[in-house]
């Protein structure tokens, strides 16, 4: 199937949003991202104690030795600097559905290496950004996520890129004005969208990245460089992908509604309850912990380049390990995980629907 080039303009990413760049990249994962606010207000309390030096620290939090881009003194000269209050405690974007929180400076080569502020200090106020990857070489092309908190660089199973939906300035009288990031496609890309334009664009590029027709068809060009997408001119069809995207954004971010407790029992199951043949059976391994039943084709779905249920179970059980018994909100919370996947699979037949009448439909296959 070749688009229909009278009825799709095709841009790249980067020619779309005009502020991008890739995630954070931390330095020491270990130090700087953790599982709950209160673990990394303590990290950064330690490291800008005065009444502790520099050596301590490096054997409390086994750091090893320092690199060019990061080093103990700097970071925490960097904390000391820019004090500590617990309102510059952020969720940041890990893996897919794995939010950690990170303790946000803004500095380059300080408590983070690159922080990369041109990018995420939009993303530190009331934001969505979409996440993807350029040059998809060696796998097949899963690359998208969104996310509304800060990003990780390695979200991803290689380098993530982040575009944000809005930017935000701050002017001289204080006030703080917010605009959209995106550019209309075919109008000389010179006028900014609003922001209502500029939400409906977003979503409709999310949609897009989600078609296995459309991962399919541009495979080659999607190993070469950044997501190259097909905006089309037919109004009814760009709002129907649209919403399909924004239907997969509020599952993504986990706002979605789903009455857990009515389909607990299909997923989870106590006792060694063998599985049917077709369902992986995994167990946790912990006392008082659960054994999951998931369907194979949600068990080995892939986002990011990661086979996610199972990427997400790994680093959830380095969480259990540390309690007593698995809680029944760590249990619905990764149920909640497994639906958002079943979620989406769904969708992305109707998305595909969609995309093949954007790029020209059926006479064109």
């Amino acid at each position: 199937m070749i688009p229909n080039k009278e009825k799709v303009l095709l841009l790249r990413l980067t020619e779309v949003f005009k502020i991008y760049g890739t995630g954070i990249v931390t330095g020491r994962n270990q130090l700087t991202l953790k599982n709950s606010r209160e673990e990394i207000l303590e990290t950064v309390k330690i490291l800008a104690d005065e009444n502790v030096d520099d050596e301590k620290v490096r054997d409390i939090f086994q750091l090893g030795e320092d690199t060019r881009d990061w080093q103990v003194s700097s970071a925490r000269n960097d904390l000391k600097d820019f004090g500590i209050n617990k309102e510059n405690i952020f969720p940041v974007l890990y893996r897919p559905f794995f939010p950690l929180f990170t303790y946000y400076t803004g500095k380059t080569r300080g408590f983070h290496c690159m922080p990369r502020p041109a990018v995420m200090s939009h993303m530190l106020k009331n934001n969505l950004c979409l996440i993807t990857s350029k040059a998809i070489k060696d796998r097949v092309f899963s690359h998208a996520f969104i996310s509304r908190d800060l990003v990780e660089s390695r979200v991803f199973t290689q380098c993530g890129y982040v575009f944000p939906l809005f930017l935000y300035r701050k002017n001289k009288d204080g006030t703080v004005t917010k605009k959209s990031n995106l550019r209309l496609p075919g109008s000389g890309r010179t006028r900014t969208s609003t922001l209502k334009e500029g939400e409906a664009l977003f979503y409709f590029i999310y949609g897009v990245l989600f078609s296995n027709t459309y991962r399919k068809l541009f495979e080659n060009i999607l190993k070469i460089g950044f997501p190259l997408v097909p905006f089309t001119r037919d109004k009814e069809a760009f709002q129907a992908m649209s919403q399909f995207g924004e239907k997969l954004a509020a599952i993504h971010l986990m706002t979605f509604t789903q009455p857990f407790k009515e389909t607990f029992k299909e997923y989870c199951c106590d006792n060694g309850i063998a599985a049917e043949s077709e369902i992986i059976h995994v167990n946790a391994n912990l006392p008082g912990g659960y054994r999951f039943k998931i369907p194979r084709k949600v068990w080995e779905f892939q986002l990011g380049g990661h086979q996610i249920l199972k990427e997400t179970l790994s680093l959830k059980r380095g969480e259990w390990a540390k309690l007593s018994r698995i809680s029944p909100n760590e249990v619905m919370g990764f149920l909640k995980i497994i639906r958002a996947v079943e979620l989406t699979i769904e969708l992305q037949d109707k998305i595909d629907n969609t995309f093949k009448k954007i790029i020209g439909g059926p006479d064109n296959e």
